[in-house]
This record gives C-alpha cells, sequence and structure tokens, in this order.
C-alpha cells in the first residue's frame, strides 16, 4: 500500500473501533452494486479491457479476488472467453478427479463390479488407452444395444448384430463395423486381462499390487501418452491443464512408492489395498502455478499470491450477508 493514503487508511482502521472517516476525495477505492452475479463479472471484464487497450497496466498487473471462487469461476471463464481476457484462475482441484486417477481405480474395481458398463467405460473414456473417441463411441453404442456386461465381455468374437433390427440382413457395411468393434474390444481387453490375472492370486502383498499397478500402466503405454497429452496442451495454450497432468502422475507414482515402503510386505485383499490408495488419492490436490505470462489472476482471498497487483477486483464481497 506503499503511497496510497487511502487503502492505507482502510488497512488501519478496517476492524479499528471507534474508526476514523477517510476525509479526503477517494479516487483509488470504488464500490459498485449490481443485480446479479453475470452483470457483477461482465462490468469486471469491461473495466479490465478498458485499462488494457488505454495502456494503464497488463493484464498481468490485473488480480480479480472473491470469497467464493466456486460460485464464480463458470461465470469468469465464459464472459472472460468472450471478452478474449487471458486469465488464471488459481483454483485448487482434487487430484482424484484427474483421469488417471479415474483409470487406475476402474482397473482396479472392474471385477468386484463384474464389468458393469459404469466401471468400464470410466476405464474407457479417460482418454489414455490408445484409442479414438471414435472408436469408444462405437463400441459403447454396441455394448449398450446388446446388454453386455459381466462375463460377455470375454466371450472370444461377438457376434451380436450391430444394426438394431434383428430381422434385418446383415449388410457388409455392418459386417466391417462388427469386425472393428471386435478389434478394439481385443485391444482394450488385453491389458485389463493381464492385470486381473495377477490379481486372482491369493495372499497378495502390498508391493505385489502395487507392482502389478504400476506394470498395467507400462502395458496401456501411459507414460508416452501422457508425455503427447502434455506436449498437445501446451502447444494449445492450456498449461493449467499440461501441469494437472503433470503432477498427477508424480502423485501416482510418489503414493506407490509410499505404499511399498510403508506396508511393502503385509499381506492384503483388493478391497482393502484399494481403500487405502482411495485415501492417498484423498489427500492430494493440485495447488497450479500461474504460468508465466501476461494474464488476469482470477483467485480466493485467502490464496492471493500476486504482490505486484495494481488493479484488484473484489466480486461478491456481500454475498451471504
Amino acid at each position: 500500500f506503499e503511497g496510497n493514503e487511502e487503502l492505507q487508511h482502510l488497512e488501519a482502521f478496517y476492524h479499528a473501533y471507534p474508526y476514523r472517516k477517510y476525509e479526503k476525495e477517494t479516487k483509488h477505492i470504488k464500490i459498485k452494486e449490481f443485480n446479479n452475479l453475470y452483470d457483477e463479472v461482465e462490468q469486471v471484464a469491461k473495466e479490465i479491457v478498458h485499462i488494457v487497450r488505454s495502456k494503464k497496466a497488463r493484464y498481468k498487473d490485473i488480480t480479480v479476488a472473491t470469497r467464493d471462487l466456486n460460485r464464480y469461476d463458470f461465470l469468469v471463464k465464459s464472459i472472460f472467453k468472450e471478452y478474449e481476457i487471458p486469465n488464471f484462475i488459481d483454483s485448487k482441484r482434487e487430484a482424484k478427479s484427474n483421469p488417471i486417477i479415474v483409470l487406475i481405480l476402474s482397473a482396479l474395481e472392474m471385477r468386484n463390479r463384474r464389468y458393469s458398463y459404469e466401471t468400464m467405460f470410466r476405464y474407457l473414456k479417460s482418454g489414455l488407452i490408445g484409442v479414438s473417441d471414435e472408436d469408444i463411441s462405437l463400441l459403447e453404442n454396441y455394448v449398450l444395444q446388446n446388454g453386455i456386461k459381466g462375463k460377455k465381455w470375454f466371450e472370444e468374437k461377438w457376434e451380436y448384430k450391430v444394426n438394431p433390427n434383428y430381422l434385418a440382413e446383415e449388410s457388409e457395411f455392418d459386417l466391417e463395423q462388427k469386425a472393428k468393434i471386435n478389434e478394439t474390444k481385443d485391444k482394450v481387453l488385453a491389458p485389463i486381462i493381464k492385470l486381473q490375472d495377477k490379481l486372482k492370486k491369493q495372499n497378495k502383498t502390498v508391493r505385489e499390487i502395487c507392482t502389478y499397478v504400476y506394470e498395467f500402466l507400462l502395458d496401456i503405454n501411459i507414460e508416452e501418452t501422457l508425455e503427447n497429452l502434455i506436449n498437445n496442451f501446451n502447444e494449445k495454450g492450456d498449461l493449467e491443464i499440461a501441469k494437472e497432468y503433470s503432477q498427477v502422475w508424480q502423485i501416482v507414482v510418489d503414493i506407490l512408492d509410499q505404499m511399498v515402503e510403508l506396508m511393502g510386505d503385509e499381506k492384503i485383499s483388493l478391497d482393502k489395498f484399494m481403500k487405502v490408495i482411495s485415501l492417498g488419492f484423498d489427500e492430494y490436490e493440485l495447488g497450479l502455478v500461474p504460468p508465466s505470462m501476461d494474464q488476469v489472476l482470477v483467485s480466493s482471498i485467502d490464496r492471493m499470491k500476486n504482490s505486484n497487483t495494481k488493479y484488484l477486483y473484489l466480486i461478491g464481497t456481500t454475498d451471504g450477508i
């Protein structure tokens, strides 16, 4: 607050009683009221555009802060995108919601869930198994249409019709589609079958299951897939997502190492292993560092970290009051 009498006065007397009124004209602090959250965020966006275009500041000199970031992050993303304002939303994310961890947990619980549609397609839609979205979509439609679940997944070859009209003869196109579906099935099931065969072993130790999980991740070529994904995100400018995937992969490796170190030779059931590893993932949140580029920082008040802020917008200050 150096050189700013208004902010110095506010800091000195905000919690003071009796307080002292600021007698001079206020030039650096403005209070505005809005009918709804949309109008509030849009006005902030308009002012940011004006400040930057008039060359009073760069985007990185501006911070938008709120007490409840969850209420505002969607609006800020959409409205700032509309006004072409580059921004970094400094919110913590649960590591457990990342596709890498969803993939691991789904693979481990498949057998106990009897290869249900939900478990299988949480795994298949992770985007990390080296199969295109188009092929997964084709497989999903076929599985839903024919009620495939449980042991049916492991039939050597699916002969169910592709065409929902079971009275119609199969065309050449239908047969080509069926062949493609079976090819995709075999590809996605190969590493799953390998993992499940290992997990059938009795009296497994924590070390063994951790090894099976890591070998499974190598079987699906996760490291190369992640490297390509992270490079693509960086090239598109999605630096937050790129850093998130990097962090989560390191979290997975760390947790497997910690479990081996602390419980390695302990015999454990798969159910208990699932609970332990899930609790481990629950402990991690992703605190992403703002990329070093010219963009507005959007943060919760308790996480504000831009000490070089020249323009600060506090939004939602009276919510709940």
